[in-house]
Order: structure tokens, then sequence, then C-alpha cells
């Protein structure tokens, strides 16, 4: 089977995928769409070096988009490929690190790790690079990492939202992960400030408290967030509901 508009010397897809082997004992090729949501037929190759072999999942604590691999030497952009388990030949993306223990895949798994999964690490040897110089990574996904702490909580008593005066409310004790999207449903339609700091002094963003508010933002793993109002009132509303999703 020909494809129309491919160079002649690429007959068939499936001739790519059988004929990619590797080119030396520290090399390996893959093939990625160009672009997300692209044309599964739109496909390049892509080199990529060994990096390490033989290297097993924690027994426990994975999820199907984070992995648990104890004392890791991954970083952000390279390709694990799976050896044995419930994923033999299945590649992903590493999107973050999220500490020397633990990294976010970029692609969810189809179940979550029974943690005798072993896996080979590849770098690419012509990495594409963001705006900030970092390793993109293709394919990327985004999904909710992390709530408040309390879920969906009316803004009143203990609870109620801090006057801009005062000191704000902590509502993230710890990310679990990365962010980079704030999602707020709420509605009670004011003005609000998000920190990273009990005092108050490190401004991240403003949010409106509407049903459907979002904010484009970094946040490492691991930052503790507080929320006040933007105004000099406190928000107490016991009729009223806040929820947040934190992005990743």
């Amino acid at each position: 089977m020909s494809i129309k508009g491919f160079s002649s010397l690429v007959h068939n897809v499936a001739d790519v995928f059988n004929n990619i082997q590797y080119k030396s004992e520290q090399l390996y090729a893959t093939l990625r769409r160009v672009a997300h949501e692209q044309a599964a037929l739109m496909v390049a190759p892509v080199w990529l070096s060994v990096v390490s072999t033989a290297n097993s999942l924690d027994a426990s604590g994975s999820t199907n988009r984070v992995l648990s691999i104890t004392g890791h030497s991954l970083r952000r952009g390279m390709t694990l490929r799976f050896t044995s388990g419930s994923f033999v030949g299945e590649e992903v993306q590493i999107q973050e690190v999220i500490d020397a223990n633990t990294v976010l895949l970029a692609q969810r798994l189809s179940s979550t790790p029974s943690g005798s999964e072993t896996f080979n690490s590849y770098r690419p040897m012509t990495p594409t690079l963001d705006g900030s110089g970092q390793i993109a990574v293709v394919e990327g996904i985004t999904t909710v990492v992390d709530n408040l702490d309390d879920g969906s909580f009316a803004p009143t008593g203990a609870n109620a939202i801090p006057a801009s005066s005062a000191a704000p409310l902590e509502v993230v004790s710890s990310l679990a992960a990365a962010v980079t999207r704030v999602q707020v449903i709420s509605d009670i339609g004011e003005f609000i400030n998000l920190y990273d700091d009990s005092a108050g002094t490190n401004l991240l963003c403003h949010l409106v408290l509407t049903p459907d508010e979002s904010v484009d933002i970094d946040i490492p793993a691991g930052t503790t967030l507080y929320i006040r109002n933007a105004k000099n009132a406190t928000i107490d509303d016991a009729n009223s509901i806040i929820s947040m999703n934190f992005i990743g």
C-alpha cells in the first residue's frame, strides 16, 4: 500500500514499524506523531540514546500517570520503554520529574502498574526544546493532579475567605504534582488572590470565583497554597460554594 503524499521509499506504515531496530547497542529508534492531534500517519522517526536498562518500578505507589521509582536518575522528556510486566513494548515519555523517587508521565498507562514492571530509559539524541530551553514533551496531556484539601466547601466559619488585610486561608497543604493551570468552580462571584506563603506576600495569581474560571500558571509540586479576598472584606457565606482543580 502506498501513501499519497509520502516518499515512494515508504510503501507501508507497518513496514516502517517492523524495520525499525537497534542501530547499535546504544541507539534506538521510534516513531512519534509530528504534533498533537495530527493524523496518525503524520509521523517522524526519533533517534534515542540508551541511558539505562533493566530499571524497575517500586513494588507499590504507582498510578497510571505517576510512577514510583526510588532513587531514579530520570529527566523530563526522556522515554521509557517497558521490557516486562503488563506494558511490554509500550513507550511513554516523562512530562515532569516530581522528586527523586517519582515522575509524572505525559501519557496515561492503560492501567495501574503492578510493581513488577521493568523498563529501559532513553534520551533524545536531537531533543526538541521549548521557548525556555527545556526539553519539550511530545503528546503531553493534562489532568487534574490535586484539589483543595477540603474538596468543595462553603466559605463560612473557620473556612471563611479572609479580607485582604488579614492572613490568607490555607487551602492546599502540599500539591501532589506540578501544576500548569488552576480551575475555579464557584458561585461567589468575588475576586480572590492565590499565594504560596502564609503571610500572603508572594502573589501567584488573581482568580474570579465563577463557575468556570481558569488561569495558566506554573506551580511546583509540594507547594502550600493560600487564598484571601482581593477586597478588604471577609467572604463568609454558608450558602455559596468554592472548589478548585489543579491541573498538570
